[in-house]
């Protein structure tokens, strides 16, 4: 009995002290890891958005009010520059084969100014195809008054879906034109 608690002890002993020493650890590290992801996220801005020379977080309450209509809405960024907005950045989901497709898109004077994909689960060589520039650059430019429509041969304001992957190609149109519909409503 004497040396299940003696053994019970030194285990409740190490596991405090290993705790203890990741706690510390983790405290060290933090500020450090939070100032690289920002630092990451206003690259992507940036690359959005390359005339904006500040990204601000849209005001709490107008974002929660888009995100209670749409929980597809992740963040929202006002883009500035001399302290007026000339755009927007969001960061939206579209349902993809392999789970969430999570898109960052750049919205400036109504068009689309660039978009990145950020995440997703998509089959390797053929769903993640959706990162190739050929799929991305077809969003450049394309009117944001207005839902994106994909289709197998694409014209005018059409997005053409990658062959044999129009799920993953649906998952991003999709979360675009949930960037389209938060900025109708910001209006």
């Amino acid at each position: 009995m004497k040396e299940t608690i003696k053994l019970g002890l030194i285990l409740f002993i190490i596991a405090a002290f290993s705790g203890g020493i990741l706690s510390y650890t983790n405290s060290l590290t933090k500020p450090i890891i939070d100032e690289r992801e920002y630092e990451e996220t206003q690259a992507a801005f940036k690359e959005l958005i390359p005339d904006a020379d500040s990204f601000d977080e849209l005001d709490a309450a107008k974002l929660e009010s888009l995100k209670s209509e749409n929980k597809k809405i992740q963040d929202i960024y006002e883009a500035k520059k001399d302290g007026s907005v000339i755009g927007y950045t969001f960061k939206t989901a579209g349902s993809g084969y392999g789970g969430d497709v999570v898109i960052l898109t750049g919205i400036a004077e109504d068009k689309i100014t660039k978009i990145l994909v950020l995440s997703h689960k998509e089959t390797p060589s053929l769903g993640d195809r959706i990162e190739h520039d050929e799929f991305k650059d077809q969003f450049v430019d394309k009117d944001a008054s207005h839902e994106l429509v994909l289709s197998k041969s694409a014209s005018g304001e059409e997005i053409q879906a990658i062959s044999g992957s129009t799920i993953s190609s649906r998952a991003t149109v999709e979360s675009v034109n949930q960037a389209i519909d938060a900025l109708s409503k910001l209006k």
